[in-house]
């Protein structure tokens, strides 16, 4: 993992002059390679549940809008290749608070040398019925540490663990299918499995289908 990192906060944001009380709680940052995943947690790094996620496109950059400032952990997830980035940042709510390495470049993610224990996601589904839409795909991770399967519907600011096809022990998913379903409708869904060892899946987009 990379220890360059610091976190400032811009001196202002567009609009902010006319939002008179409103606040506007939000990161931004940007990566060296993209697209991925940032997914973050209320609260300390490792101290809470993922809550809050957005797209990182393809030249690396991303900005969430969070309901609340205050201390979060951000996984930022990307390419193949590389371990996920965790970081943990004081959100300020009267300016754009910037993840960005010390010396104002992008951030970089290190190299995951084994690409063989990470996990693996296969057969990704989102299909739309009575209740909305739906989301499935098999999860597997060859040195049996997976932590969770998270989904994302793009252009909201949501993560949702899947759930489990049976119970989690000692905080290790088990292999298997993975769902979830209702409440939310996307055009397209980002998916993502993470381990124990700062492995991950690859990043999979997947548009709904009608059944």
């Amino acid at each position: 993992m990379s220890s360059l990192l610091a976190v400032v906060a811009l001196a202002g944001c567009a609009g902010c002059g006319d939002l008179g009380s409103m606040r506007s709680c939000a990161i931004r940052g940007e990566l060296a390679v993209g697209p991925g995943i940032v997914l973050v947690q209320p609260g300390t790094l490792y101290g809470g549940e993922v809550r809050y996620a957005a797209e990182i496109g393809p030249d690396g950059r991303f900005r969430l809008e969070l309901p609340d400032g205050g201390t979060h952990g951000l996984m930022l997830v990307v390419g193949e290749g590389y371990l996920y980035l965790p970081i943990e940042v004081e959100v300020g709510c009267d300016a754009d608070t910037v993840v960005a390495a010390r010396d104002g470049r992008a951030l970089t993610a290190s190299d995951d040398a084994d690409l063989g224990d990470n996990p693996v996601l296969t057969a990704p589904r989102v299909t739309v019925g009575p209740a909305g839409q739906a989301v499935s795909v098999d999860a597997a991770d060859p040195d049996g540490d997976l932590w969770r399967v998270f989904a994302h519907p793009v252009g909201s600011s949501i993560a949702r663990p899947l759930t489990p096809p049976t119970d989690i022990v000692d905080e290790i998913s088990p292999d298997g299918r993975y769902t979830g379903a209702g409440g939310l409708d996307a055009a397209a869904w980002l998916l993502v499995a993470m381990d124990h060892s700062c492995s991950t899946s690859d990043v999979l987009r997947v548009e709904p289908t009608t059944e």
